[in-house]
């Protein structure tokens, strides 16, 4: 090649790849954190929302005892007896 074409445009193509390829490469790694950050805050909810709606836990695949119909739940830490339910 000649001494011409990387004093022009050849060099000007370069910095121009090189700069992208660095900003890709950021932004790819800026991408992957937040998403496995977003990831951890979003798993619980999701593994909530599952077991919810299966009515077993996703994890172990236990079901939930259902054989009082109290209408409410017993929290003994709190010193609340049943909860009401509109």
């Amino acid at each position: 090649m000649s001494q011409s074409f990387w004093n022009g445009t050849g060099l000007l193509v370069t910095a121009c790849f090189l700069a992208f390829f660095i900003g890709f490469a950021g932004g790819r790694r800026r991408g992957k954190r937040e998403g496995f950050a977003e990831g951890l805050a979003y798993a619980p909810l999701e593994m909530r929302r599952l077991t919810w709606e299966r009515g077993a836990c996703v994890v172990c695949g236990t079901r939930a005892d259902s054989s009082d119909d109290s209408g409410g739940e017993e929290f003994p830490s709190a010193g609340i007896s049943s909860v009401d339910t509109p």
